[in-house]
């Protein structure tokens, strides 16, 4: 089951992507734990949700994965990828094999990364328009630590850092708000911050550059701030940080939206125009020089040696020889099969940011004949997911794709199926997937071997395969114009159909139980039908929204026990006003006559989709977050937790313990009882400093790393003996180990860190022969 993303059923964007790796040789397949955790890369928090008390702490984020590539910085064997609101730190010692070490996760999109010694100044924008920087400890690539996070306004259209010793400057175009549907620009800011102290942003200076204009780029040398606006650069002296003077104003081409310097020389990505060059040697008199006119829109720009290289989105990458300023000439390209948003080349080889393909590693050794040697490329626009045995199995726009997931904390890719068609839904049984794949109808794939899946079977149906449902031998199947195909599938490779039934509304979701189908219908209504002989299945009772909820359409169905639970959205009259939604909870107890057991308040934002487990409720509303409702008493369902996450969710899924929710990215939570005990602690250094980076392990397969407080936690475990575990290389701890009996609580479990004993070996003395 999924969600419609487009009330109007033309099925828009689901956009949750998902990143894997290459495949892994020692793929094991492990139950996931169902206690919890809270990580140093975690540092978004539940936040409140209008009429939601609890802010989130019955919610805890465990991993994450996804987001479409849109900003790389290298430095030594790494690459630092902003994948929609994630800093993924890639490991490319092998370009063939890049993957995935670590990640933190970023209140918003990253805009573009800097990075200086041990630390990545990351530029941020959240979906609520909040813009900021994030200073992350990357010493340890595998384990980045989050040091600090700062919003600097509450509302921007765009952000961008750039660093120099220990100051960052930061250059947003700040927005405000007339009312709910109008923005207005607010001018060009620049921030300049202190950042001497990793964990305490310091603002020095707040100074507007210019009113009703855009900053498109940002470049910091030497005593100067480059600040590219509109059509224009504005240079800055900045050499007292707490008194910016602007030096010049030098009209351009076009909108410069990158830069890169290089000796005297500033390099500028002009969007609509190609490649252009300015003599900076005066920066109160900057020159401009030729340019290059180049194809496509031009995102970016990065200089080594001889050559520019151009991130054209679908002209791919240029490569620009200008050794000679005057005589500027393209010398080769490369076309991947996404845009090319950013890149950053280094010796023989350049990194590209490729939007939804992820990043491509390209070996530029012959700048005229660029070629792809390595790639991590995601899913594109997942739309649902089913999960078995700690395998989650996507079904995305351009496939089947397979993760592990056994540790949630860092999925990673398995194996990836490309389908000519859309996979708009995906259900598991045993050693099959059943893919609903748009015109391609219904595909069976053996996913026995989660490295090698293959079609085994396939039925093509005359409709746009949209949802499916599985109980025992019969697959339920939704095509796009209100049809229900009832398939059986005892033979899972020669699947045949035994019947249909035609709904005069269209169906948005379907759910099954024993030989009852309930239908979601677009009009907001619940019809069900009853398919006890498939061949001739006969609609009984329909339950319809009271007149008082005028312009309701469902998005998606959940069937617990004798109770359905819909989601649906009020359409609004017209395109300035609001769209909300509400959850219901329907008697079936006879499926003659539905009856309505209760009705949620109407929501500022849409209800996409629903999953119950036992008496919790999970719902996906939108850019509120995840909601989780406690339902035991139908009648009157009490919030008990909630998530905000840094995206709008369009997609909930449960499996083990864990909540899986999508748009953009792959979020996995999980939600904790308030009334199970939890386990916690600090590790320290010597002088009683706190140690950041120490992996503690309560059980196989659950760890957690300690944040910049050297603080770590468990919570939402069950009665029993655990022991704790810390560890990192070359070094030893006091205690080694903590063994604790819970409940109740015990957030005292601390450890030293010691510098591991040093073996030293002397040469044997042997005694002279006589």
């Amino acid at each position: 089951m999924k969600p419609r993303f487009n009330l109007a059923l033309t099925m828009g964007c689901l956009l949750a992507l998902v990143l894997g790796g290459q495949v892994s040789s020692d793929f094991d397949l492990q139950q996931a734990s169902t206690a919890s955790l809270t990580s140093s890369r975690f540092e978004l928090s539940g936040l409140e949700m209008e009429g939601v008390s609890d802010t989130g702490s019955n919610v805890e984020l465990v991993g994450h994965i996804g987001g479409p590539a849109r900003a790389v910085a290298v430095q030594g064997g790494y690459a630092y990828v902003g994948m929609g609101a994630e800093l993924a730190v890639m490991d490319i010692r092998d370009p063939a094999r890049p993957k995935r070490a670590g990640y933190v996760l970023t209140p918003g999109e990253v805009q573009n990364i800097m990075l200086q010694g041990n630390y990545a100044y990351v530029a941020f924008r959240a979906e609520d328009r909040a813009a900021g920087m994030q200073v992350i400890d990357v010493s340890n690539p595998a384990v980045p630590i989050l040091m600090s996070s700062n919003t600097y306004t509450d509302c921007a259209f765009n952000s961008m850092v750039a660093v120099s010793g220990a100051t960052a400057y930061l250059g947003v175009t700040a927005c405000q708000y007339f009312s709910d549907y109008i923005i207005q620009n607010a001018g060009v800011y620049l921030y300049v911050v202190d950042a001497s102290n990793p964990e305490n942003q310091l603002v020095v200076n707040e100074h507007l550059i210019m009113m009703m204009n855009a900053i498109w780029s940002l470049a910091v040398a030497g005593d100067y701030a480059y600040v590219f606006l509109e059509d224009e650069l504005r240079v800055l002296d900045i050499s007292d940080p707490q008194s910016v003077s602007e030096i010049s104003a030098t009209a351009l081409p076009g909108d410069a939206v990158g830069v890169s310097l290089a000796g005297n020389y500033a390099y500028l990505a002009i969007a609509d125009g190609g490649l252009a060059m300015l003599d900076i040697t005066d920066p109160s008199a900057p020159a401009l020089l030729d340019g290059l006119a180049l194809p496509g829109y031009i995102n970016s720009v990065f200089v080594s040696g001889d050559f520019a290289y151009m991130a054209c989105s679908q002209a791919g990458l240029r490569i620009v020889d200008v050794s000679d300023p005057n005589n500027l000439n393209e010398v080769g390209f490369y076309l991947g099969q996404d845009a090319v948003l950013d890149v950053q080349a280094v010796g023989t080889a350049a990194y590209v940011a490729n939007d939804w393909g992820g990043l491509s590693v390209l070996d530029i050794s012959d700048p005229a004949a660029p070629g792809e040697i390595g790639a991590w490329e995601p899913p594109q626009q997942v739309n649902a997911l089913g999960e078995a045995n700690g395998v989650a199995y996507i079904a995305a726009q351009d496939g089947l794709w397979v993760l592990d997931v056994s540790d949630p904390i860092q999925p990673t890719l398995v194996s990836n199926q490309p389908i000519t068609a859309t996979v708009q839904d995906v259900v598991i049984a045993g050693q099959y997937a059943f893919l609903a794949a748009s015109e391609n109808g219904l595909r069976v794939f053996d996913v026995s071997d989660p490295l090698n899946p293959y079609e085994a079977g396939w039925l093509d149906t005359p409709g746009i395969a949209r949802d499916l449902s599985l109980t025992g031998d019969t697959l339920y199947l939704v095509e796009d114009e209100g049809v229900l195909r009832i398939i059986n599938v005892a033979e899972p490779t020669l699947p045949f159909e035994m019947g249909y039934y035609t709904s005069p509304v269209p169906i948005v979701d379907v759910a099954v139980q024993g030989s009852i189908a309930y239908l979601a219908l677009l009009n907001g209504n619940l019809q069900v039908v009853d398919a006890t002989n498939p061949a001739v299945p006969i609609p009984r009772g329909s339950f319809n929204p009271p007149d008082n909820y005028p312009n309701q359409q469902a998005t998606s169905l959940a069937i617990e026990g004798n109770l359905a639970y819909l989601t649906t959205t009020e359409v609004p009259p017209t395109h300035m006003a609001n769209t909300s939604g509400k959850y219901w909870i329907i008697d079936l107890t006879n499926p003659d006559l539905p009856a309505q057991v209760f009705a949620s308040p109407l929501r500022g934002e849409e209800a996409w989709d629903i999953q119950v487990s036992g008496n919790i409720i999970y719902v996906a509303w939108g850019h509120e977050g995840l909601q989780v409702i406690d339902a035991a008493d139908p009648g009157a369902p009490s919030v008990v937790g909630s998530y905000d996450l840094s995206e709008e969710v369009v997609g909930v899924s449960l499996a083990d313990g864990n909540i899986y929710t999508w748009r953009n990215s792959l979020h996995i939570l999980r939600y904790v009882d308030p009334d199970l005990p939890a386990i916690g602690g600090q590790v320290s250094q010597p002088n009683g400093e706190p140690k950041s980076g120490v992996q503690v392990q309560i059980e196989p397969g659950l760890y957690d790393y300690t944040d910049k407080d050297g603080l770590f936690s468990f919570t939402g475990l069950i009665t029993g003996t655990y022991s704790l575990a810390p560890g990192l290389a070359g070094s030893v701890f006091s205690p080694a180990e903590r063994v604790v009996d819970i409940p109740p609580s015990n957030m005292e479990q601390d450890f030293t860190i010691l510098a591991a004993p040093v073996m030293i070996y002397l040469p044997m003395m042997m005694a002279p022969e006589p």
